[in-house]
C-alpha cells in the first residue's frame, strides 16, 4: 500500500519531484510560450514599478492573441449569437437585420435539437458540411463523419492520442514539417510518440501547413488534405475531418481586407532590410540571441525560429501579424532599425 506523506510536516517528503513525475511531460517544450515570454512578463512587471526603460509597452507578436494585440472583436461573430443569449435583443435597432436573420435561424434550430451530442450538434455539423463541399468543388462531404472540437489545438491531441502508442521500437512516428508548430513537438513527446522531419522548401514559400484562408500570396490557393485524399481514389478518402470554421471573413468585408493588408505590408518592409528575406505571409517562423536583445532593446516579443524547427546554418524568428495595422507598422519599423544595429555590432 502506498503511504499518503503530509507534505505540511517537519519530516516529511516530497511526494512530487522532478525525478518522480512524469518524464515524457518533463521534457516538453514550448517555445511560443517558453523563456522569451517569461522575460516579456517580467519586463512588463518591471514597467510598471517605474523602471526606465527604452520603451515604454512591450508589444507581443509572438502568440495569435488579437484581442491582446488591441484589435477590436469582430462585431459580427458577436452580433450573431448575443440574441441567442438575449432574445431582447432581436429587437435592437442597433444590431442589423443580417446578424438578427441569422440569429433568429439559429435560434430556431438550436432549440429543437440534441444538446450532448458527442460529436457536436447535427445542425452545426451539416452546415460544416457544406461548407466543406463548397470549398472543395463539389466533392461530397457527410455531417456524421465530422466532429466538432474547441479549437484546432484540441483536435490535434485528440487525434494524436488515438494514433500514438507502443514502446520501444515499436513506438508510433509522426511526420511533421519543418518549420513546425511546438504542439505537434510538445504532444508527441507527452506522448511518447517520435517526431520525424521532413524540410519545407524555404526558396519555395515553405509551401504547406498554412490555414485556408491565410493564403494571401497571388497565384497561390489551398489544397484541402480530404480533396486530395479523394482525388487520390476510395481507398484514401475516409477520413474524420474536424473543421469549425464555416464563416470566416470573405473578400470585400472590412476584416478581410484589412488583414491581408497587413501581410503584404509585413513582406515589403522586411524585404527592404539587409540580410532579411520574408516570404509571402503563409505561417513562417534570428535566433534567442536576436529575440532576446531585441525585446530588452525594444520591447517587441518573437520567439526564435530554433523552437519551431530549422534547417542546420539557417535563422529565423516567428512573429504573428494581428496588431492593429498602425502598431504593426510601428513593430516593422523598429525591426528593422534593431536589425541594422545588431548586425553592426556583431558581424
Amino acid at each position: 500500500m502506498a503511504q499518503v506523506v503530509n507534505g505540511s510536516g517537519s519530516g516529511s517528503q516530497k511526494v512530487l519531484t522532478l525525478d518522480s513525475m512524469n518524464q515524457n511531460v518533463r521534457r516538453v517544450e514550448y517555445a511560443v510560450r517558453g523563456p522569451m515570454v517569461l522575460r516579456a512578463m517580467q519586463i512588463e512587471a518591471e514597467l510598471k514599478k517605474g523602471v526606465k526603460k527604452p520603451f515604454t509597452e512591450v508589444i507581443k507578436a509572438n502568440v495569435g492573441d488579437a484581442h491582446a494585440m488591441g484589435q477590436k472583436p469582430i462585431t459580427f461573430i458577436r452580433q450573431v449569437p448575443g440574441p441567442l443569449r438575449h432574445p431582447p435583443l432581436l429587437d435592437d435597432d442597433k444590431f442589423p437585420e443580417d446578424a438578427k436573420k441569422r440569429a433568429r435561424h439559429n435560434s430556431g434550430r438550436l432549440r429543437r435539437t440534441e444538446s450532448g451530442a458527442s460529436q457536436g450538434i447535427e445542425c452545426i455539423r451539416k452546415d460544416v458540411a457544406s461548407f466543406i463541399e463548397k470549398r472543395d468543388g463539389g466533392i461530397p462531404s457527410n455531417h456524421d463523419n465530422i466532429y466538432l472540437s474547441t479549437g484546432a489545438s484540441d483536435a490535434i491531441v485528440t487525434m494524436l492520442k488515438l494514433l500514438v502508442w507502443g514502446e520501444g521500437r515499436e513506438r508510433t512516428g509522426v511526420m511533421i514539417s519543418v518549420p513546425q508548430y511546438p504542439l505537434y513537438s510538445a504532444t508527441l513527446v507527452e506522448l511518447g510518440g517520435v517526431q520525424v522531419d521532413y524540410y519545407l522548401d524555404e526558396e519555395r514559400c515553405w509551401g504547406l501547413d498554412v490555414y485556408q484562408d491565410n493564403v494571401y500570396a497571388e497565384g497561390c490557393a489551398f489544397h484541402s488534405f480530404k480533396k486530395v485524399l479523394f482525388e487520390m481514389g476510395p481507398e484514401f478518402s475516409s477520413v474524420a475531418l474536424m473543421d469549425v470554421v464555416v464563416n470566416p471573413p470573405q473578400p470585400g468585408e472590412p476584416s478581410y481586407a484589412t488583414f491581408t493588408k497587413k501581410a503584404k505590408l509585413t513582406e515589403e518592409i522586411f524585404n527592404k532590410v539587409p540580410g532579411f528575406r520574408c516570404n509571402p505571409a503563409d505561417g513562417t517562423s534570428p535566433d534567442h540571441l536576436y529575440c532576446m536583445t531585441l525585446l530588452e532593446t525594444t520591447g517587441i516579443c518573437l520567439v526564435p525560429g530554433s523552437g519551431f524547427g530549422q534547417r542546420e546554418g539557417t535563422f529565423h524568428f516567428r512573429m504573428t501579424i494581428l496588431p492593429p495595422a498602425g502598431k504593426l507598422k510601428y513593430v516593422l519599423e523598429k525591426i528593422r532599425e534593431f536589425n541594422q544595429q545588431f548586425l553592426q555590432e556583431y558581424s
